[in-house]
């Protein structure tokens, strides 16, 4: 919560840090959290396939989302090309109609 990782709280500026930080360790007290062997209870072959398969997962979605710049290229080229004029964006009270609470 309060390292330097990209989207931590403490990067992102949440205001209340120290008091959300103070909170989850009285509850940590509190509560006598401790940590699961969740890697023994679903099995260590079990629980590493697992991880290995979200990794694969996630470097799928990251070809699709640099193959999206691809896709998006194409589309805009396809349109400058295609000579089609953009639509004239106007207000609704422009057209006659009236938008009430």
């Amino acid at each position: 919560m309060v390292g330097p990782a990209k989207h931590s709280p403490k990067t992102r500026g949440v205001f209340d840090l120290e008091e959300r930080v103070r909170r989850l360790d009285k509850f940590e007290k509190w509560g006598q959290v401790t940590p699961r062997p969740l890697e023994e209870w679903a099995g260590i072959d079990v629980w590493n396939t697992y991880w290995k398969k979200l990794d694969a997962v996630i470097e799928k979605m990251k070809e699709a989302q640099n193959f999206s710049l691809i896709v998006k290229k194409n589309i805009i080229r396809s349109f400058h090309e295609s000579g089609v004029r953009r639509p004239q964006i106007k207000f609704a009270s422009e057209v006659g109609i009236s938008i009430k609470d």
